[in-house]
């Protein structure tokens, strides 16, 4: 019996003895995303009622303006936007970039909302 103690007590004495070697550390490498940066800005209501003047100059003119990105990549934006005095947002038209300045993507079928 007391041999058999002794052995255990070996195995556990010689697995607990056994050259404790760390792994290497290897260096975290993280892709890191920069953050992403628009590079055309929204346009503003200004913008806005001016590119909807331009495109349909006999419609009433176009207030309280709201773009929005169209989505990640997508350089156009869609606007929301009002006729005169109404407060509410009820019609919607996209705006692309066309030699610096912000224009109707499709002006027959925006101006086709009023008509």
């Amino acid at each position: 019996m007391r041999f058999a103690i002794v052995v255990c007590a070996l195995a556990v004495a010689a697995c607990s003895s056994q050259d404790e070697t760390t792994p290497e550390e290897v260096p975290e490498t993280q892709a890191t995303a920069e953050p992403l940066t628009p590079t055309i800005p929204p346009p503003q209501r200004e913008e806005l009622a001016a590119a909807w003047a331009e495109a349909c100059p006999e419609a009433e003119p176009a207030n309280k303006g709201l773009c929005k990105s169209k989505g990640f990549g997508d350089p156009d934006f869609t606007c929301d936007f009002a006729f005169g005095d109404d407060e509410y947002r009820r019609y919607s038209a996209d705006l692309t970039m066309s030699d610096g300045k912000w224009v109707l993507a499709e002006p027959d079928t925006a101006c086709a909302i009023v008509e």
